[in-house]
């Protein structure tokens, strides 16, 4: 029997308690559908989709896009491919090629219903893609050009952060919203695809000087990772970013339902700086990821009848 296909303008709560179940590999998805849910920050042509072998859901592939996005990600997903030990035999990985094949063919059908350009003319850019899926998906054909390096995903426990309590500002500095120009300067000191526009639509934390300039900042995107994370030179090495990187994931996102504790970042090999602060952080090296444009969907709706 073919994998059941299930496309949602919104999620239902059964799709967040599955996800909920498998948790922390389920961890981006799973923000990605509550920020939707509970941040009133949905859009009119996102989409949902779920595709499982049967109705008990024991090998499901599950995704989060919006063809109408950009620069940042379009979509997310994640498959119990992902779960248990590092090494995937070629059965398993055969197991799930049905069901990316479908997760294609899916996205494909809504990015026609949607009918316009999307934001990069090869395709949709997706996301935090666990290495096991990428290593699939490409084998069959269903991923174009790497937007990105391969980056570590390192998991916090809000329980568990270490090195920043009792922290106390020094004086002079104050903590603080972002505000729109706090957003501008963000996106100005990194090469992230991100806008000041998607920035303010994120939960932030800034510590600037009593004049209102900002000099470290962060935010948790809508994946639930954090993001953006910096401090400007002239203060480095005083604590304050791992401070402030303490206090946001621990305030979190304020979903009604996220009472997990869980966080996340998106670290390069190459980034020691980032890499000292998570260690101080407590955070562990759980999973490997990428960004990458999936194939132009015309032209693959065109050439590629099935990408398995």
């Amino acid at each position: 029997m073919p994998p059941n296909v299930h496309v949602y303008h919104e999620a239902p709560s059964s799709l967040e308690d599955l996800l909920s179940s498998h948790m922390p590999r389920s961890l981006p998805l799973l923000r990605r559908l509550q920020f939707s849910k509970y941040r009133t920050a949905s859009s009119p042509a996102e989409r949902f989709i779920l595709v499982a072998d049967d109705d008990s859901y024991n090998a499901f592939t599950a995704a989060y896009i919006d063809v109408s996005g950009g620069p940042d990600t379009h979509m997310w997903l994640y498959s119990t491919l992902e779960d248990g030990e590092a090494y995937i035999d070629g059965d398993a990985q055969n197991h799930y090629r049905p069901q990316f094949d479908l997760l294609v063919r899916a996205s494909i059908d809504i990015a026609k219903e949607y009918g316009k350009p999307t934001f990069y003319p090869e395709g949709v850019l997706l996301g935090s893609l666990n290495t096991r899926v990428r290593r699939v998906m490409e084998n069959m054909g269903c991923l174009s050009s790497r937007l990105s390096g391969y980056y570590d995903k390192w998991l916090f426990k809000a329980d568990k952060l270490g090195g920043a309590e009792g922290f106390v500002l020094p004086e002079g500095m104050k903590w603080d919203s972002p505000n729109y120009s706090d957003c501008v300067t963000a996106v100005e000191r990194t090469d992230v695809p991100r806008t000041p526009d998607v920035l303010m639509r994120l939960p932030g934390l800034v510590i600037r000087l009593d004049d209102g300039t900002p000099i470290s900042w962060a935010f948790i995107g809508s994946d639930g990772s954090l993001v953006s994370l910096h401090c400007e030179e002239q203060y480095r090495r005083r604590g304050l970013a791992k401070a402030l990187a303490t206090k946001l994931i621990k305030q979190g996102t304020g979903f009604p339902s996220q009472n997990d504790g869980w966080s996340s970042a998106d670290v390069a090999n190459d980034n020691l700086g980032s890499r000292a602060i998570c260690k101080g952080l407590n955070g562990t090296v759980d999973w490997e990821v990428s960004w990458y444009i999936s194939p132009p969907l015309l032209l693959f709706l065109c050439f590629f009848p099935t990408c398995s």
